[in-house]
Protein backbone atom coordinates (compact mmCIF):
# COMPACT_ATOMS: atom_id res chain seq x y z
CA UNK A 1 0.00 0.00 0.00
CA UNK A 2 1.39 3.42 -0.80
CA UNK A 3 0.82 6.75 1.78
CA UNK A 4 -2.07 8.34 1.48
CA UNK A 5 -2.46 11.68 2.06
CA UNK A 6 -5.29 13.99 3.14
CA UNK A 7 -6.53 16.79 0.71
CA UNK A 8 -7.77 20.53 1.91
CA UNK A 9 -11.47 19.06 1.57
CA UNK A 10 -10.98 16.03 3.25
CA UNK A 11 -9.24 17.92 6.00
CA UNK A 12 -12.68 20.26 6.22
CA UNK A 13 -14.47 17.43 6.53
CA UNK A 14 -12.90 15.30 8.95
CA UNK A 15 -13.30 18.01 11.71
CA UNK A 16 -16.29 16.67 11.86
CA UNK A 17 -16.44 13.73 14.43
CA UNK A 18 -16.90 10.76 12.61
CA UNK A 19 -19.12 8.98 15.43
CA UNK A 20 -20.63 9.71 18.30
CA UNK A 21 -19.52 12.84 20.07
CA UNK A 22 -19.55 12.60 23.98
CA UNK A 23 -19.43 16.55 24.85
CA UNK A 24 -16.55 16.44 27.88
CA UNK A 25 -16.08 19.93 29.85
CA UNK A 26 -13.22 18.41 31.57
CA UNK A 27 -11.43 14.91 32.36
CA UNK A 28 -13.54 15.11 35.66
CA UNK A 29 -16.89 14.01 33.26
CA UNK A 30 -15.12 11.15 32.01
CA UNK A 31 -18.25 8.89 33.61
CA UNK A 32 -20.07 9.59 30.56
CA UNK A 33 -17.93 7.93 28.66
CA UNK A 34 -17.79 5.39 30.33
CA UNK A 35 -21.13 5.11 30.90
CA UNK A 36 -21.33 5.35 26.72
CA UNK A 37 -18.63 2.38 26.87
CA UNK A 38 -20.47 0.27 28.73
CA UNK A 39 -23.67 0.36 26.71
CA UNK A 40 -21.90 -1.13 23.74
CA UNK A 41 -19.12 -3.78 25.38
CA UNK A 42 -17.04 -3.61 22.90
CA UNK A 43 -15.15 -6.81 21.68
CA UNK A 44 -11.62 -4.07 21.50
CA UNK A 45 -10.92 -0.80 22.30
CA UNK A 46 -8.71 1.17 20.31
CA UNK A 47 -8.08 4.72 21.45
CA UNK A 48 -5.86 7.38 19.30
CA UNK A 49 -4.72 10.17 20.59
CA UNK A 50 -2.16 10.76 24.01
CA UNK A 51 -5.29 12.90 26.51
CA UNK A 52 -8.23 10.62 25.41
CA UNK A 53 -5.67 7.37 26.04
CA UNK A 54 -4.79 8.85 29.39
CA UNK A 55 -8.06 9.83 30.56
CA UNK A 56 -9.09 5.91 29.86
CA UNK A 57 -5.85 4.38 32.02
CA UNK A 58 -6.69 7.08 34.71
CA UNK A 59 -10.12 5.11 34.82
CA UNK A 60 -8.72 1.72 34.67
CA UNK A 61 -9.56 1.21 30.83
CA UNK A 62 -6.90 -0.01 29.24
CA UNK A 63 -7.08 0.29 25.09
CA UNK A 64 -6.31 -2.90 23.51
CA UNK A 65 -4.37 -0.83 21.03
CA UNK A 66 -3.32 2.79 21.68
CA UNK A 67 -1.71 5.40 19.56
CA UNK A 68 -0.18 8.38 20.70
CA UNK A 69 2.10 11.08 19.35
CA UNK A 70 3.60 12.63 23.04
CA UNK A 71 1.43 15.42 21.93
CA UNK A 72 -1.64 17.23 22.55
CA UNK A 73 -3.05 20.15 20.19
CA UNK A 74 0.76 20.24 18.37
CA UNK A 75 1.49 21.19 22.15
CA UNK A 76 4.04 18.28 24.18
CA UNK A 77 2.25 16.45 26.48
CA UNK A 78 4.14 15.15 29.05
CA UNK A 79 2.82 11.66 29.91
CA UNK A 80 4.41 8.53 31.15
CA UNK A 81 2.67 6.66 27.99
CA UNK A 82 5.50 7.09 25.86
CA UNK A 83 7.96 4.98 27.69
CA UNK A 84 4.80 2.84 28.31
CA UNK A 85 4.90 2.28 24.44
CA UNK A 86 5.91 -1.68 23.15
CA UNK A 87 5.47 0.06 19.58
CA UNK A 88 6.90 2.92 17.71
CA UNK A 89 6.88 3.92 13.99
CA UNK A 90 7.35 7.26 11.81
CA UNK A 91 3.96 8.97 10.02
CA UNK A 92 4.12 12.21 8.61
CA UNK A 93 1.50 14.83 9.51
CA UNK A 94 -1.21 14.64 7.40
CA UNK A 95 -0.68 10.90 5.97
CA UNK A 96 -1.58 7.26 6.52
CA UNK A 97 1.97 5.23 5.46
CA UNK A 98 2.29 1.72 4.87
CA UNK A 99 3.84 0.87 7.86
CA UNK A 100 1.30 2.19 10.11
CA UNK A 101 -1.44 0.07 7.86
CA UNK A 102 0.50 -3.24 9.05
CA UNK A 103 1.84 -1.94 12.45
CA UNK A 104 -2.43 -1.92 13.65
CA UNK A 105 -3.27 -4.42 11.90
CA UNK A 106 -0.57 -6.66 13.40
CA UNK A 107 -1.67 -5.19 16.70
CA UNK A 108 -5.13 -5.90 16.05
CA UNK A 109 -4.36 -9.48 15.54
CA UNK A 110 -2.22 -10.21 18.40
CA UNK A 111 -3.49 -10.70 21.94
CA UNK A 112 -2.64 -8.78 24.67
CA UNK A 113 -2.60 -4.80 25.24
CA UNK A 114 -0.25 -2.52 22.86
CA UNK A 115 1.04 0.96 22.75
CA UNK A 116 2.18 2.65 19.71
CA UNK A 117 4.23 5.68 19.97
CA UNK A 118 3.91 8.04 16.67
CA UNK A 119 6.67 9.77 15.49
CA UNK A 120 5.14 13.11 13.46
CA UNK A 121 1.11 12.71 13.64
CA UNK A 122 -1.18 9.97 14.81
CA UNK A 123 -4.59 11.74 14.46
CA UNK A 124 -5.44 10.05 10.98
CA UNK A 125 -4.35 6.73 12.17
CA UNK A 126 -8.21 6.47 13.29
CA UNK A 127 -8.82 5.49 9.58
CA UNK A 128 -6.87 2.33 9.39
CA UNK A 129 -8.05 1.52 13.20
CA UNK A 130 -11.90 1.72 11.94
CA UNK A 131 -11.06 -0.60 8.89
CA UNK A 132 -8.84 -3.12 10.73
CA UNK A 133 -10.56 -3.62 13.55
CA UNK A 134 -13.20 -6.31 14.36
CA UNK A 135 -16.50 -5.76 14.07
CA UNK A 136 -18.03 -4.54 17.59
CA UNK A 137 -14.69 -2.63 18.64
CA UNK A 138 -14.77 1.50 18.89
CA UNK A 139 -12.55 3.26 17.94
CA UNK A 140 -12.64 6.42 20.23
CA UNK A 141 -10.54 10.01 19.55
CA UNK A 142 -10.21 13.26 20.72
CA UNK A 143 -12.62 16.65 19.26
CA UNK A 144 -10.07 19.58 20.17
CA UNK A 145 -11.93 21.36 22.77
CA UNK A 146 -15.28 19.42 22.42
CA UNK A 147 -14.83 15.91 23.75
CA UNK A 148 -14.71 12.36 22.93
CA UNK A 149 -15.33 10.30 19.91
CA UNK A 150 -16.53 7.19 19.91
CA UNK A 151 -16.70 5.31 16.61
CA UNK A 152 -18.86 1.77 16.81
CA UNK A 153 -17.20 -0.70 14.36
CA UNK A 154 -19.98 -1.69 12.02
CA UNK A 155 -20.29 -2.58 8.21
CA UNK A 156 -21.58 1.32 7.95
CA UNK A 157 -18.59 2.96 9.40
CA UNK A 158 -15.86 1.11 7.35
CA UNK A 159 -18.03 1.53 4.41
CA UNK A 160 -17.72 4.98 5.40
CA UNK A 161 -14.48 5.21 6.54
CA UNK A 162 -13.53 3.36 3.22
CA UNK A 163 -14.98 6.29 0.81
CA UNK A 164 -12.54 8.48 3.20
CA UNK A 165 -9.67 7.16 2.67
CA UNK A 166 -10.72 6.73 -1.47
CA UNK A 167 -10.37 9.98 -1.32
CA UNK A 168 -7.34 10.76 -0.30
CA UNK A 169 -4.41 11.35 -2.49
CA UNK A 170 -1.66 8.52 -3.05
CA UNK A 171 2.26 9.05 -2.63
CA UNK A 172 5.18 6.90 -2.82
CA UNK A 173 5.75 5.61 0.46
CA UNK A 174 8.89 7.79 2.21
Amino acid sequence: MKTLKITPHLRDYLKKPLGKLIRLKNVNQIKKLLNELDKYQPVKIISVGDVVTESLLKNRITPDLYIIDGKTLRNEFKSTLISECNLKIINKPGTINSTAWTVIKSCLEQTGKKGLLVEGEEDLLVLPSVILAPLGAVVLYGQPNEGVVIIKVDLETKTTVKKILDLMEETADE
